[in-house]
């Protein structure tokens, strides 16, 4: 439409197809971006949504005022898609990184809500993003301690800080090392989650957090702001686009499981990174009585087939 409607005026722009005007103009003036119930309590279950972890990243880079190193090269950033899953011109599908009609099971699903940012939230990801930001605020962009920079060959870890390709400026200020914890935790959440992290347990968890470290470090201020600045980008205020619906609620403990005096089991997570031949990976090796699964994978696969002679045989679980 080549006029904005806002429910209540109608408003010309050029009255061209794609004038961006136009479309900044609607959004802006959309019901979820003017309700103040929505954005600010999060009532509706299912409003907002989870963030994009690069778009996560890239807000901590811009909110906390990345700066490179005098003398050194523009921001780079190493195998973003092997520590987080998602990288500009990396996209594993021309589906993109996730499907937008994905919904993890419980809760969401039950109520018909989809989160595709989901579907990489595997746990390696997660602690490959986690590692990432603790990395960039205690050290700056370097590769260590699992960080997102390239290895420039900057010298060893243990003097991270002096080689590394740049910083965040606000957390390395001075002026944000003498904010007391509330005025600290107030300038965080307007920074990184839009001021959604206000009250509630979370907020007192930081509180109680930032003097624990004043207290075991004698007093180092910033030590403190880097602490406190970790926990913020591990809250859903920051990782979500809700308001979290905070209770006075404990959540009950899980009941214990007895022992059933069985042997330990481990489940063994394998990511074969796609492109993965079912069978060349699993073959058919000795068939129970009245199957001829062997014989139809030798006709079907060819000169692909794989002699039973080498195989591992799997037991029978």
């Amino acid at each position: 439409d080549a006029d904005a409607d806002d429910g209540a005026n109608v408003v010309p722009f050029t009255r061209r197809y794609g004038d961006l005007g136009a479309a900044v103009y609607a959004a802006l003036v959309d019901r979820e971006a003017r309700s103040a119930t929505l954005a600010a309590t999060g009532k509706d279950s299912g409003f907002g949504m989870v963030l994009d972890p690069y778009v996560n990243v890239m807000r901590v880079l811009r909110a906390l005022e990345y700066t490179r190193a005098p003398d050194l090269r523009e921001l780079t950033m190493y195998d973003l898609f092997g520590k987080i899953g998602v990288q500009v011109l990396k996209s594993p599908t021309v589906f993109g990184f996730y499907l937008p009609e994905h919904t993890p099971a419980g809760s969401l699903e039950n109520a018909g809500l989809v989160a595709p940012q989901l579907e990489i939230a595997t746990p390696p990801q997660l602690v490959g993003f986690l590692n990432g930001l603790h990395s960039l605020i205690d050290n700056g962009m370097t590769d260590c301690d699992s960080g997102f920079a390239t290895n420039m060959g900057n010298g060893n870890c243990r003097n991270a800080r002096q080689n590394a390709d740049g910083f965040l400026a606000v957390i390395d200020a001075n002026s944000t090392a003498a904010l007391d914890a509330d005025a600290l935790i107030d300038r965080l959440a307007l920074l990184l989650t839009g001021g959604r992290l206000a009250t509630g347990a979370t907020r007192d968890v930081l509180i109680a957090e930032h003097a624990a470290v004043l207290n075991a470090t004698d007093g180092d201020r910033h030590a403190a702001v880097r602490h406190v600045a970790k926990l913020v980008v591990t809250t859903a205020d920051f990782l979500a686009t809700t308001r979290n619906a905070y209770t006075p609620d404990t959540r009950a403990p899980p009941q214990p499981v007895p022992s059933g005096g069985r042997p330990l089991k481990s489940l063994i997570v394998v990511f074969m990174a796609g492109g993965t031949d079912s069978y060349n990976m699993l073959v058919p090796h000795t068939c129970r009585a009245g199957s001829n699964l062997v014989s139809e994978y030798t006709a079907m696969r060819g000169v692909a087939a794989l002699a039973r002679s080498p195989l591992a045989v799997i037991d029978d679980l």
